[in-house]
């Protein structure tokens, strides 16, 4: 039984090399151009407020990390993002990020809170393992064949599952009280400061009947409990739950500004962005290693971030300093995460929608 169940997951979750490959340029753009992650601001940080948490690593250390440290640090996780995306050695690249998120987020979390950051780690360990850094790379990595490449996205999926279900079951005991005076969105809502929200649909919440508050709780409990049984019922069920998951992100940024941003590639990771990329340039294949222009590109983005990181600087996103050039006046951090979500979901719904080549063709 347990057999036949693992082999619905893998059905569920399998995805070819090329699209993983793809999946995996995403992320490199998403950690090095959209939303660097940097330890560099914990440098000086007061040892008062340094309380880690019980299993963190942060305990080895007895404060926050030195100016010295938090240098390196980013200045790695820039190299590595930059070897990631451009398919430079990423079986060493990928789990030398993940590890130094880890480490990082060690030190994040010594003041006390826990964010939803696990995925991100996890994605990068796992595909590792996979032929993600043998297509659309510039020193590739040895194909290894084998069963990694199917069993591999099978095992996030679970993953993923397994960190929903814990958010849910939570909800559940609190949220699914049957009590219309009482409403676990509602205590997020205020909890984010209504008054100084950047969400754009914030003012709508307080006109909306008591009746929506209950279903936002009850239907938020619904979804999180559901991706187990989706992977299981199959690809298409499977692929339907990540689409719905992407509109729960995006409403989740109109009404209360949060992105779960992180967690976009690994939605994509279980998605034939290569049959849908060759859909869109009617049929021809993509090139099997970057341009020079993209390389000249990246270089010099990871060059400018290197000063930046080597000047004691926060990492920024350089999309996010275009943005403060000129454009539209919204906040960098609302906009951006509901493009990328907006994107996410429709390259989902084509794969629901559209017949693919292969395996995928039976929609299981």
């Amino acid at each position: 039984m347990l057999a036949g169940l693992w082999a619905r997951a893998q059905d569920s979750a399998e995805t070819d090399v090329r699209s993983l490959a793809v999946v995996r340029v995403i992320f490199g753009v998403f950690a090095l151009l959209i939303n660097p992650l940097s330890v560099g601001w914990l440098a000086g940080m007061p040892r008062a407020l340094f309380n880690p948490q019980p299993m963190s690593i942060a305990n080895w250390f007895p404060s926050f990390p030195s100016a010295a440290t938090a240098t390196a640090i980013d200045g790695l996780l820039v190299v590595t993002a930059a070897c990631i995306l451009l398919g430079i050695r990423t079986r060493l690249a990928a789990p030398l990020h993940a590890l130094l998120l880890i480490f990082g987020a060690g030190f994040h979390y010594a003041f006390g809170k826990i964010d939803h950051g696990m995925m991100f780690p996890a994605f990068l360990l796992l595909l590792a393992f996979t032929d993600w850094g043998t297509v659309f790379a510039l020193l590739p990595d040895a194909p290894r064949g084998g069963t990694a490449n199917r069993t591999v996205p099978a095992f996030l999926a679970l993953l993923l599952c397994y960190g929903f279900f814990t958010a849910g079951v939570l909800k559940a005991v609190f949220w699914c009280d049957f009590d219309p005076d009482t409403g676990g969105f509602l205590q997020w809502f205020y909890n984010r400061g209504f008054f100084g929200s950047r969400a754009p649909l914030a003012g709508v919440v307080p006109r909306l009947p008591q009746g929506a508050f209950e279903a936002f709780d009850y239907g938020a409990v619904a979804f999180e409990l559901a991706p187990l049984p989706m992977l299981l019922l199959g690809r298409r069920a499977w692929r339907g739950w990540i689409l719905v998951a992407c509109l729960f992100h995006l409403m989740t940024i109109l009404l209360l500004d949060i992105s779960f941003i992180t967690h976009m590639p690994v939605y994509l990771t279980f998605i034939p962005l290569d049959d849908l990329l060759r859909r869109f340039r009617g049929g021809a294949p993509a090139g099997s290693a970057p341009g020079r222009g993209a390389i000249a590109l990246v270089a010099g983005v990871t060059l400018w971030q290197l000063i930046a990181v080597a000047r004691g600087q926060d990492l920024i996103a350089p999309a996010e300093a275009l943005w403060r050039i000129g454009l539209p006046p919204r906040p960098y951090g609302v906009i951006v995460p509901l493009c990328l979500w907006t994107c996410t979901a429709w390259a989902v719904a084509a794969s629901i929608m559209l017949p693919a080549a292969g395996r995928d063709a039976g929609g299981r």
